[in-house]
């Protein structure tokens, strides 16, 4: 069970926090404490000893339901916002891909082909019946 503050405690069941504390001294109610070192009181045992929060009808339980539903949409809000920047930036980047690949091909046309085997000429043959005149 979670644990709350002792103001917490007293306003959800109704009681006073010097109750809670004489509780605590008569040994019917134990105490726990925050990792900052603070006291607080488990759930359960204040269920176990003051039974179910006297916390009113359903208007006052829908209070905190409140923050909640505006950190939800808060977190919709960034989330939202953070898509939009993302999809800026593939937008920027497919831009800049296809500026790319236009300059690649650009300096693609302007290379000089290989010479092959078939585009030089043949002075093979020309060469040896020139030589064989000469020798």
């Amino acid at each position: 069970m979670p644990t709350v503050t002792i103001s917490e405690a007293s306003r959800e069941w109704k009681t006073s926090r010097s109750r809670l504390y004489h509780l605590k001294d008569s040994g019917k109610l134990s105490f726990t404490q925050f990792a900052d070192g603070r006291p607080g009181i488990d759930t359960g045992e204040l269920l176990r000893v003051l039974g179910e929060p006297k916390s009113g009808t359903g208007q006052e339980q829908a209070a905190p339901e409140q923050p909640e539903a505006t950190s939800l949409q808060e977190q919709v809000r960034v989330l939202s916002e953070q898509l939009a920047t993302a999809q800026r930036e593939r937008d920027a980047a497919l831009a800049d891909k296809e500026r790319l690949f236009g300059v690649l091909e650009s300096q693609t046309r302007l290379l000089q082909a290989p010479e092959t085997a078939k585009d030089k000429p043949e002075h093979g043959p020309i060469l040896r019946f020139l030589l064989k005149k000469v020798w």
